[in-house]
């Protein structure tokens, strides 16, 4: 039985895709200590156990994914949906590779330009 493997490079981008960011979230949104703080707050809770051991980063790595979200070659990417913007960052395997945390655009309004 003949393997196939497929290896992509670079990035793209299909409009109607979740993770399509054409709006860059520093366009919109600071990525404060305080959204920081909301942002381990929110994990926290979701995983019901401590931020880093899922992130497998120090807290100086986290706040740099968070503060140049949607930038390469970090691996932070922000998505927006009616009613909430997203943003992942870098996980360990186990869950998944990746963690999303949403927040709805209210609890954002203290942190738009």
């Amino acid at each position: 039985m003949p393997l196939l493997t497929i290896a992509h490079s670079g990035i793209g981008t299909i409009a109607s895709c979740r993770y399509s960011t054409v709006l860059k979230f520093a366009d919109t949104y600071t990525s404060s200590d305080k959204f920081i703080n909301l942002f381990y707050k929110k994990a926290s809770e979701q995983l019901e156990a401590d931020v880093y051991t899922y992130l497998d980063s120090s807290r100086e790595s986290v706040q740099q994914y968070l503060r140049n979200i949607d930038q390469q070659p970090t691996g932070a990417f922000s998505y927006y949906t009616a009613t909430e913007i997203g943003i992942s960052v870098p996980a360990i395997h186990a869950i998944g590779d990746h963690l999303e945390i949403e927040f709805s655009y209210s609890e954002m309004k203290e942190f738009k330009k």
